[in-house]
């Protein structure tokens, strides 16, 4: 199942970035109270990009997204938005940032001093009740922690009953070892001769290629030479295959180089009262030498 690099949707902000710094769920995190302090830290560890994505991925001072909600707001590949949030983590991981994070992660001692607190100094009793909130919650994911603690206690003692059984097929493997070696050294020397076979028929491919790219090459300067031949007989419509009445319909317009006609488009010659079937007669011409009007 894919998972959001930036933690649940029931987590805290400063929760999913302490699991994301540490690799493993927390079940305190970084307290609401600490978020400018976080935030001086990732401004100082990451660059502004990076620091931006970080702050729309984890909810800090922005609605929570996904990467991919992230990626059409910004108009940037959702791949991209994933790959800069994973960098901008292992960064944060790195020393001296995953020690100052850490820091701002609070014991569950320091959770009770902190209550004990704020019930003397009733003035902030949401924070009292966040504060007291995490404490059951940490206290719920302890006990998830020591029953999952349990389940991978009994998960070691079937991984060692298994590797006793595997340590039986590795020595069965060995006793056909030797004749595997034998059949790989008959495969290299195969494979070496596949391969002078292969370059000898890859040079002899390399001058076929370079033949025909001389031949292209050679037709390309062919007809280059062909179209300044048309063009030197640009005054010559007869030489273009022209009916005379095609040819009369031009001069009568003082049009009386091929140059000339290809500069001209199709509504000018309709509009100087060529003809349709003049018109049409000199389109076809021109296409069969390889010409055409000039676009509308």
């Amino acid at each position: 199942m894919k998972t959001n690099i930036c933690g649940s949707k029931f987590n805290t902000p400063g929760q999913n970035l302490a699991a994301a710094v540490e690799g493993c769920d927390q079940a305190i995190g970084i307290p609401s109270y600490s978020y400018d302090k976080a935030l001086e830290i990732l401004s100082t560890a990451l660059t502004t990009e990076e620091f931006d994505l970080v702050c729309r991925g984890f909810a800090f001072n922005y609605p929570r997204h996904t990467q991919k909600e992230i990626a059409q707001e910004l108009g940037v590949p959702e791949f991209y938005v994933s790959k800069t949030i994973r960098n901008a983590i292992k960064k944060l991981q790195g020393s001296p940032y995953r020690v100052q994070l850490r820091a701002l992660i609070p014991t569950v001692e320091e959770l009770f001093r902190e209550i004990e607190t704020l019930r003397n100094e009733t003035v902030n009793k949401k924070a009292l009740k966040e504060s007291q909130y995490r404490l059951e919650e940490a206290k719920a994911k302890l006990a998830a922690s020591n029953e999952a603690l349990k389940k991978a206690e009994m998960a070691q003692a079937s991984v060692s009953f298994e590797n006793e059984k595997l340590t039986k097929k590795l020595a069965l493997s060995n006793a056909t070892l030797a004749m595997t070696e034998k059949r790989v050294t008959e495969l290299v020397f195969e494979a070496k001769r596949q391969k002078a076979r292969a370059d000898a028929a890859k040079a002899s491919y390399d001058q076929l290629v370079a033949a025909i790219r001389s031949s292209i090459a050679e037709n390309n300067r062919s007809f280059a030479a062909k179209v300044k031949q048309a063009e030197a007989e640009n005054d010559s419509f007869e030489a273009l295959g022209f009916s005379e009445k095609e040819i009369y319909a031009l001069r009568r317009i003082n049009c009386t180089s091929l140059k000339q006609l290809l500069g001209m488009t199709p509504r000018m010659l309709k509009k100087m009262a060529v003809g349709a079937e003049n018109l049409a007669g000199i389109q076809s011409k021109l296409e069969e030498h390889g010409f055409s009007l000039r676009k509308e």
